[in-house]
């Protein structure tokens, strides 16, 4: 591969780069631009190829002439970047874990051998929770909550294209007089150690007090059931509520 020599971009605002082409044996040109300049594309969200060794950066064109033009159209799509709304939302994931049958009653039963006339095929109904498994894995039977407010930034490009970036509302610059404002968005935004599922359908809304205090609501329940319930998960604790006849979701918590 032979060095062809330097070439220089500068933008208007002063952003200069530097980048060294070379031309292969076959008559491509092709450059890797550094990784100053890897990083300002990255912080605007522009992909670039990657050479052999895995490098961010790279580029190759069949003329010198078509490079350079390539080289300059990334580094202006970067610069022509344009926030075009910024909003609050939520991300959240609501899924239930379980898998049942109903009888043409419409009563819940473990299986399709509990249906009264197991001779009769359409005679049990299969359920499954919200859950996405196309594997229909065995696994525990629960409710699993994820609920994240983000600030969203929606930026567009002069190619057309938008992309979307989001961040959690206290990382944010204007997110101190947000959670300041408004106690639910405040409430969501310091749970700690809540993560989405893996590989959840992760939906989202936008938000309103009215939405944030939905999903207080929501995860404040999941935190007095495990109140509820904590202290009465062993074998002696279980063999006593059976005794007296108490649904362990029912249990009145620890005086």
């Amino acid at each position: 591969m032979g060095r062809v020599g330097t070439k220089h971009y500068k933008h208007e605002s002063g952003f200069k780069a530097m980048y060294t082409v070379s031309v292969t044996a076959e008559g491509v040109f092709t450059t890797t631009l550094s990784p100053e300049a890897v990083e300002f594309l990255d912080s605007c969200k522009v992909d670039t190829g990657r050479n052999r060794l895995r490098r961010h950066g790279y580029f190759e064109n069949k003329t010198l002439q078509g490079l350079e033009k390539e080289v300059r159209a990334t580094f202006e799509e970067a610069f022509s970047r344009e926030l075009v709304e910024t909003k609050v939302v939520i991300y959240y994931v609501i899924e239930t874990a379980c898998h049942y049958c109903l009888d043409v009653d419409g009563e819940v039963v473990p299986n399709g051998y509990w249906i009264k006339d197991r001779d009769d095929s359409m005679g049990c109904l299969w359920e499954d929770g919200t859950k996405n498994d196309p594997f229909r894995r065995a696994g525990p039977f629960g409710l699993q909550v994820y609920v994240s407010p983000r600030i969203k930034n929606t930026y567009r490009y002069r190619s057309g294209a938008s992309k979307e970036e989001s961040a959690r509302v206290s990382d944010t610059d204007a997110g101190e007089q947000l959670l300041k404002d408004d106690f639910y968005l405040r409430w969501l935004n310091d749970i700690v150690k809540m993560s989405a599922p893996d590989h959840a359908d992760i939906q989202e809304l936008d938000y309103t007090p009215e939405i944030g205090k939905f999903f207080v609501g929501l995860v404040k329940g999941i935190f007095q059931l495990n109140e509820r319930i904590k202290d009465f998960v062993t074998p002696k604790a279980i063999a006593e509520m059976a005794a007296s006849g108490v649904n362990l979701l029912m249990a009145p918590g620890k005086k």
